[in-house]
């Protein structure tokens, strides 16, 4: 899943001389003054497959001369690559970049990477999106140098399936003295909403700064001059009028202007709602016997003093007509106020939610959601108020395997214990085959068949309606695949959100799914889809600790604020059995090392797995242009050791089921034991403990007291001690 990425990291990453930074910029060259023939001095390019960009430099009126790529056509990638900067691990650099686009499919991008003693890229982030047409607009961003850095260097560059042009200049890279915060946005008593910031000096600082913040869709910049007079420490704050949620964009400079520091905050609306069982897509799922009841609840974010005297309204309206059909009102006793509106009497369809906290009958702020009732068809596949899949008003635990596996192959994943495909074909009829067969053997099947639309709506809408039409119907459907890490191939969100928009639109009956694989952007993400897939892989040609995998999924927890179900993807391949491959980027799990990352993810609370991947690469054919990748086989027959610990943890998955689907779920970690207490109604507690280290672990009193081990079978009583890349599943007794 990977693949492409590293290949470009790799060869960017070996592509640039360092040179000396000039003073402040750390960018030879950023301005680009200085050209040799058509091409800047000291910058490269790389081409990512496919067809080259045109890359020339480009007279720009007052500018003078600036960076042009232009994409011909869909499978055109590549990036203009900056020269090298030194860079020293935890310190902070503040990156900007003039950018302007003429784009009419995808999406452009500014990146940053960097690159260890190994000659290695690694850490790669994007600063910045473009999409449509824009015009000249200087772009900026914060980073923090990741640790085991020795240099970096900044792209420029289009996304899988973009046409159009991009231009760049003034690229600038400087020491970042300053970390920016949002410390409060909430209610105030006195004052209404405030957004409260804190500066915090991490180096040398002028004797005067400029804050300047600028909130999305206002034009009005809030701007304040502060005087350091050797502080460490800034508190600032704004009044707004606004209630909703607000993107920030905090920039601080030098009295000479030049950028200190910039970075993109998120304040919460005044009002979240929390829907419970009507979370999924503001859906309530209702049978004829159950009670047609919205039991949902609102969180202000408000100071204690600013509630007094409020109260909380909420009324369901059909679209067509302002008297409501049933409301609810409370009285605001504290930040977390609970309504109930009783549905019995209002039929299945779709309505307006509307919420409104009122002081003395006038609004203080109001939010309006769009609301539904209706009832699970046989298929339908939706996501519980517990974080759950249910499939035709049944909980369902997703355990499948990613790749191009063929329809002959799938009975042999059936065999394994697995019950989901998560296919790459995109090619309708093929799918349709491959559906067919997965039905035939019990399978389920995550379709990419969407995936080629990325970054083509609206011009595409009604080609992709066609083929969402053609397959949604189907029973082996599970859901719909958007796209394979956006976050690492520059596409930007509101690309994938306008994607899952139109297929949930086309299809209301099955979930979304996004695998994401850059960390620090995870949040960028959430919400862009209706599952959020990670895959963490550890095992690269400098191997790193297994606890990437809980990290990363702690990391997803936090970015999604628990909303949203974390599906795991744990390394199941490598690249040391592909002969002629240029580098080792990745080393192939023992049987051990998976099951303990497996049940690392299912620990901290994954609510799916889907290894990566069921075909196996055995050759690179660097002479063979596009995909150089030869397929060898397949798991069971290529990699039977590791074949057999993934059925192993699959029929084990299956043995626990009810316990990983229940509602009470406590996930912890006690020294070097990762685990988690699983609850289910009616049932025995489980707890599942991994020990993820190289080292043996000792197993608190407290977890072993009153358990007795169910997995490994006949292990009786909880040792002492788990041994390295240990697992344990036990039960309590009795």
């Amino acid at each position: 899943m990977r693949l492409l990425a590293y290949a470009i990291a790799w060869i960017c990453a070996a592509s640039f001389c360092l040179a000396a930074p000039q003073p402040g910029n750390r960018i030879q060259n950023g301005g680009i003054t200085e050209v040799e023939g058509d091409k800047p001095a000291q910058w490269g390019t790389y081409v990512a497959g496919g067809d080259a960009p045109l890359f020339t430099v480009e007279e720009a009126g007052a500018r003078e001369k600036v960076l042009r790529l232009e994409a011909t056509h869909e499978k055109t990638r590549g990036f203009w690559v900056s020269p090298g900067f030194p860079v020293t691990p935890g310190e902070r650099l503040t990156v900007s970049a003039a950018m302007r686009s003429a784009l009419t499919k995808g999406s452009a991008m500014l990146s940053i990477g960097f690159r260890g003693g190994d000659g290695l890229a690694f850490g790669i982030r994007d600063l910045a999106h473009l999409t449509g047409t824009a015009e000249w607009e200087t772009r900026a961003q914060s980073v923090e140098v990741p640790a085991g850095a020795k240099s970096g260097y900044l792209t420029l560059g289009v996304g899988p399936g973009t046409t159009g042009t991009i231009w760049g200049d003034d690229f600038a890279v400087v020491a970042c003295p300053l970390r920016i915060s949002l410390k409060e946005s909430g209610l105030k008593a006195a004052e209404g909403r405030v957004l409260g910031f804190s500066l915090e000096a991490t180096g040398d600082l002028p004797e005067k700064i400029r804050v300047e913040l600028r909130l999305d869709g206002a034009g009005k910049l809030e701007e304040r001059v502060l005087e350091t007079a050797g502080k460490r420490r800034f508190d600032i704050a704004f009044r707004t009028d606004r209630v909703d949620a607000i993107q920030i964009a905090a920039h601080v400079f030098s009295p000479e202007g030049l950028l200190l520091a910039a970075d993109t905050l998120e304040a919460p609306p005044v009002m979240e709602a929390s829907l419970g069982k009507a979370s999924y897509r503001n859906t309530l799922f209702v049978t004829k016997e159950s009670p047609r009841v919205l039991e949902a609840s609102v969180t202000l974010h408000a100071e204690p003093a600013a509630l007094r005297g409020l109260a909380l309204r909420a009324a369901l309206l059909a679209p067509d007509n302002a008297t409501p059909l049933a409301t609810h009102e409370a009285r605001v006793t504290g930040n977390r106020v609970p309504f109930r509106l009783e549905l019995s009497r209002v039929p299945n369809g779709r309505y307006q939610l509307q919420l409104a906290l009122v002081s003395g009958g006038k609004p203080v702020a109001q939010a309006e959601l769009p609301f539904a009732i209706r009832e699970d068809g046989p298929n339908t596949v939706r996501i519980d108020e517990h974080l759950n899949l249910v499939i035709g008003g049944k909980p369902f635990f997703p355990h499948g395997v990613y790749g191009g596996a063929p329809p002959e192959q799938l009975p042999n994943i059936k065999a394994g214990g697995f019950n989901t495909l998560f296919a790459y074909d995109s090619n309708p009829e093929a799918l349709r085959k491959l559906l067919d067969k997965a039905q035939e053997v019990g399978l389920r099947v995550m379709v990419s068949a969407a995936v080629p639309f990325a970054g083509k709506l609206p011009a595409e809408r009604e080609k992709l309606r066609e083929v969402v039409l053609g397959l949604k119907d189907h029973p082996a459907l599970l859901g719909w695949y958007l796209y394979d890490e956006p976050d690492g191939q520059g596409i930007a969100p509101s690309i994938i959100r306008d994607l899952h928009e139109a297929v949930s639109e086309f299809d209301p009956d099955h979930p979304t799914w996004v695998v994401f694989d850059k960390p620090d952007a995870f949040h960028r993400y959430a919400g862009v889809s209706d599952l959020f897939m990670i895959d963490p892989y550890p095992l690269l040609a400098t191997r790193q600790p297994l606890t990437k995998v809980s990290d990363w999924m702690e990391t997803a927890h936090a970015a999604v604020k628990r909303r949203q179900p974390v599906i795991a993807v744990p390394q199941a391949f490598g690249w040391d059995v592909v002969a002629n491959v240029p580098k080792v980027s990745y080393q192939t799990p023992t049987p051990e090392e998976y099951r303990a990352m497996a049940y690392l993810a299912l620990a901290h609370d994954a609510r799916g797995l889907a290894p990566y991947c069921y075909h196996v690469y055995t050759e690179y054919d660097a002479s063979k242009k596009g995909w150089p990748w030869k397929l060898g086989g397949y798991l069971p027959d290529k990699q039977p050791a590791l074949w057999g610990s993934m059925t192993a943890v699959a029929r084990e998955v299956n043995a626990l089921a009810s316990a990983l689907l229940c509602a009470d779920r406590q996930p912890f970690v006690e020294g070097a034991i990762h685990g988690i207490r699983l609850r289910p109604a009616g049932g025995k507690e489980t707890v599942i403990l991994v020990n993820p280290g190289e080292e043996p672990a000792p197993i608190p009193a407290g977890l072993r007291r009153k358990m007795r081990v169910i997995i490994p079978e006949g292990a009786g009583a909880p040792p002492e001690t788990l041994q390295r890349y240990g697992v344990l599943v036990m039960e309590r007794a009795g």
